[in-house]
Parts: structure tokens; sequence; C-alpha cells
């Protein structure tokens, strides 16, 4: 049974005149940090004042940079009493060191109420890409963020800091960008649409060119590159790939596909039916290594996204099951099941280091957040609207909406 929750948000300003944070009510959040900062024994006067200063919601203008970085340090090193209160250490380190940003922070602080468990994200990105419709694709190619839309155009933005900047928009499909894919080297960026067709681009003096076109005859959902060969998935929910002359091959014909992930030279597939499927793309050897749903009711059983995370494959319907890999093939049951929300069906999800981020059918404007070893649910980030896109990188979890917008977090 998952604990309630409580979200606190709240936004820190920086002001133009002395470097002074205002906190609007903190003591719920930081609840039991000044017993934490008393008994530790190693701040001394001027650690303990540090760390009331920023209970209370007051910051000292004369505090050197030194000086916090020294009671940072003093708080890591007696991590035995700091950790009494998990996420306590980053909550005061982001409020305090906000005197020295040179942007705001917008902090969303996340408890567990059972464990007590404090965790802090903070927004980093949000733009918007006007008369483009919903941000359908999303991904990071040539060190800079690309997001496809629903009127067929590719955007590119540099991301510094909090800042992005668009400095690319390009648009040759006729209808929405629907999803990305990097090739292996690393070199060409793979757009695939629903006006049936795929396009394979690439940076030529500074400018993203279109340096093929190929016909897919139907409308595209996803796309995965390895080597020469293009793994396609329809919206009709069917799989081709074709080869380095173009030619198109049809797989799993007998199978109704929902999503696919590529790693290590294999490709699995989520069905309708429940069943995952393996392909070994060196040799096209295929095995199933989840055998369909006995359930009557086959529509909350369908996979509708993989995601892999050091050799752990996760499968999400409506519910969440994860194994290890050779796991899936040895076990009937998987190792980790976890049911984010009764009657609701997961459509989209990322796995990345502690966290499992979901968008689930009954909430489409918010990111769920799980943590991945305990599979405890700690909270949720809003986006505003409904996702339509959803991308973890470099350490950010990043969606787009229906409404063209671009929302990015990171943990803290």
């Amino acid at each position: 049974m998952v604990s309630s929750m409580d979200a606190y948000e709240g936004s820190f300003s920086q002001p133009k005149t002395a470097p002074a944070v205002g906190v609007p009510n903190p003591a719920p959040r930081c609840f039991g940090i000044m017993d934490v900062a008393k008994s530790s024994g190693a701040l001394g006067h001027w650690g303990v004042g540090v760390i009331q200063s920023v209970v209370s919601g007051t910051v000292v203008t004369d505090w050197p940079l030194a000086m916090i970085e020294r009671i940072m340090k003093r708080l890591e090193e007696h991590d035995n009493s700091i950790n009494q209160i998990p996420g306590a250490l980053s909550i005061i380190k982001v409020i305090v060191m906000q005197m020295y940003s040179q942007q705001p922070y917008k902090l969303i602080f996340l408890r567990n109420g059972k464990s007590r468990e404090y965790l802090a994200f903070t927004q980093i990105l949000e733009m918007s890409s006007n008369h483009s419709g919903a941000v359908t694709s999303l991904t990071y190619y040539n060190r800079e963020l690309y997001s496809g839309h629903a009127e067929g155009s590719i955007k590119a933005w540099d991301i510094k800091g909090q800042e992005a900047t668009l400095v690319r928009d390009v648009r040759e499909h006729k209808k929405a960008v629907t999803c990305f894919s990097i090739s292996e080297s690393g070199n060409c960026l793979l757009s695939g649409s629903a006006d049936k067709t795929i396009k394979i681009w690439q940076m030529l003096e500074r400018k993203l060119e279109c340096i093929e076109t190929i016909p897919a005859k139907d409308p595209i959902q996803t796309i995965n590159a390895h080597g020469e060969l293009i793994f396609v998935v329809t919206q009709s929910h069917k799989m081709k790939v074709f080869d380095g002359s173009r030619k198109a091959s049809k797989y799993l014909k007998n199978k109704s596909i929902r999503c696919r992930t590529l790693t290590n030279g294999k490709l699995y597939v989520g069905c309708t039916d429940s069943s995952i499927q393996e392909l070994a793309i060196a040799n096209s050897r295929q095995q199933e290594i989840k055998a369909p749903s006995k359930s009557w009711s086959m529509k909350s059983k369908a996979v509708n996204s993989l995601a892999v995370y050091k050799d752990w494959l996760y499968s999400a319907s409506s519910t969440i099951e994860a194994s290890h890999i050779k796991g899936w093939r040895k076990n009937k049951k998987p190792q980790i099941s976890m049911s984010p929300e009764k009657g609701a069906n997961v459509l989209a999800m990322e796995v990345v280091e502690d966290f499992i981020y979901l968008i689930c059918s009954a909430s489409m404007s918010n990111i769920q957040i799980w943590l991945r070893g305990t599979q405890h649910k700690v909270g949720r980030l809003s986006a505003g609207s409904k996702i339509t896109s959803l991308l973890t990188a470099n350490g950010i979890i990043i969606c787009g909406t229906e409404t063209a917008m671009i929302k990015g977090w990171i943990p803290l």
C-alpha cells in the first residue's frame, strides 16, 4: 500500500539588490532539520545559524560563499545524522545556494508521509512553440533538444542552464512528426511521420538537411535505427524492417504491436495481447519472452511502453512489471509488479537512475514519480495540459504537451 503523499511547490526568485531568499512557510518542508543541525555537533555557531535562517525563511546577506560551502561539506561528512531525514541536505543546499544563482529555482518538494522521505525537483525548462501544434516527439541530437510537432515541423533548441533558444525550425513533413531515432554512429537523425514517410537528416554546414526520404506506405508510430536497418511500427500496429536498399519486410506478422525498445542488438516488442517478443537482430531469431495474458479483458493488458535500465526490462500496461532481461524467459511471474492507478493504463514510461516516470490515462497532464528501488509513488509533476511526448536525457525529465509547451525538471 502506497502511503499518502504531500506535495509542496514554491517559487524562489533572485532579488536585484541584496542576495536574500524568502521561503514561504518552509517549516513543514524542513521538518526536523534544526534538530539534526544542532544534534550533529559538527556545524558550530555559524552552521546552526545558517540552517536556522533557512528554516525560518531568511538568509543573512553577509555570508561568504566559502562559509556556505564549508557548512555543506560538514553536513555531508556527518551524513549519519543528516540522513535521519532523507533529502534534507538537498533541500537546504539548493535554498542556500539560491543566493548565488543567476536564475530562480522553482522547487517542488515531495514527501512520503510514511517514511518521512523528502525529495526535491526543480523545473529548469519551459518554452513554447506557438502555432506549431502539439509536441508529438522529443529527442537529443547533436547536443541540442529536438521537438517534432503536429503540423509537421521539427525544431531544435539550444539549452544553456535554464535558457532555451530556438536555433532551427524546418518543415518537410506534411503531417505530425510522431517519432525520432538516432543512427548508431550518431551522425544522422531519423524522423517518422503520419504522412507515411521516414526522413533521414544530417547537419551539413551548420544546417539540418534532409538527405533521404523513405516512403513507408503507412502512418508511422515509432522507429529504431540499427546499422543499415530501420525498424518501424506503424499506426496500424504492424512492424516493418527496411534494409540498406530500403526494401521493406514484415516481422511478427501475427502480432498487433504497441511499442518497442532496442538494446544490445536485440529488439523487444510489446504487443496488444500482453506478450513481449524478443528479436535478435544479427540472426533474425525471434522468441517470446512473456506469454500473452489469459485475462478476458485484453484491452487493459496491452503493453503500451517498454524500457530497459541496467539489464532490467520494464513493461507498462495497467500495471508495471519488471524482471532481469534473462529472467523474463525463466520466470512465469515478474520479479517486480506494481499498480499505479486503479482502472488506469500507463501510456508512457521512462526509467532512469532512482526513478520511474509514468504517464497514466487517468491523469494525462501529470508525470507520476515512483522510486525504482522501493516501488513507492512519491509525487507528481504537473505539465499544465495533456502530455503528448516524454523523454529522459542528461538527467532531465522532459515532456511536450498538446498546447505546444515543453517543460523539463531535474531531481536534486
